[in-house]
């Protein structure tokens, strides 16, 4: 059985994501609404959602602001998935935010197609913990030379880690080759990534970027399932 998780729409009051309430009721969330309104942000804040989807504008605040306010480390929905519906032009604006604290956008002329494939995406994302580990990324020096550099990663998930370092050599969509030295082995984990993300500084306080797993060498993702869920 499917654990339960709570859904906030934070909309204008009309029928724009109408759509998308049996989709989120078929992955087992409970579904909460909110005007767009700044007042609703004081609800983001001290109410535990696992989703927060907002049709943009907010009336009265900015999404700098709601952002700032949402991923506080004491607010209760920090690690909520946030998702905004807009439209070409508030698309453009809130473009900057996403991996700064805004998860995904979704046009509002593609609510119906777009959102699920982006909700999709959101939940294949695991839980995230703190570790501090070494690790070898390959960097590639000329078109027929690599090095690979040292890092430390930041935390890590089963689908992913954030990286800390330099991210000069590490655009976004770009694929890296890496090798993981996970705490207490003497074998590291290798695998190849692509990066979907760089650290906002103002948010996270480091520089380094975010990878997704792309593909593991054997027996790799047991191994990290099992550091993270503490077993031997």
């Amino acid at each position: 059985m499917r654990q339960a998780r709570d859904a906030l729409l934070v909309t204008h009051g009309g029928p724009l994501l109408d759509p998308i309430v049996p989709l989120l009721r078929r992955s087992s969330f409970t579904i909460h609404r909110a005007p767009a309104e700044a007042a609703s942000i004081e609800l983001m804040q001290t109410s535990p959602f696992d989703l927060i989807v907002i049709e943009y504008p907010i009336e009265g605040s900015s999404m700098n602001a709601i952002v700032s306010a949402v991923r506080a480390p004491e607010s209760a929905s920090r690690n909520a998935g946030l998702m905004v519906v807009a439209d070409d032009t508030g698309t453009a604006a809130v473009e900057p935010l996403v991996g700064g604290g805004i998860n995904r956008i979704v046009r509002r002329s593609h609510v119906g197609s777009e959102f699920l494939m982006a909700l999709a995406d959101l939940l294949a994302v695991e839980p995230r913990r703190p570790l501090r580990a070494v690790i070898r990324v390959k960097v590639m020096a000329s078109s027929n030379t690599s090095n690979m550099i040292l890092a430390q990663t930041e935390n890590l998930s089963a689908s992913g880690m954030l990286v800390r370092g330099s991210v000069r050599h590490f655009p976004v969509g770009s694929e890296i080759d890496f090798q993981l030295v996970l705490p207490g082995a003497q074998e590291p984990v290798r695998g190849r990534a692509q990066v979907v993300r760089h650290a906002q500084w103002r948010r996270e306080r480091i520089e380094g970027f975010g990878v997704r797993f792309t593909n593991l060498s054997p027996n790799a993702a047991v191994r990290i399932k099992n550091l993270l869920e503490g077993s031997d």
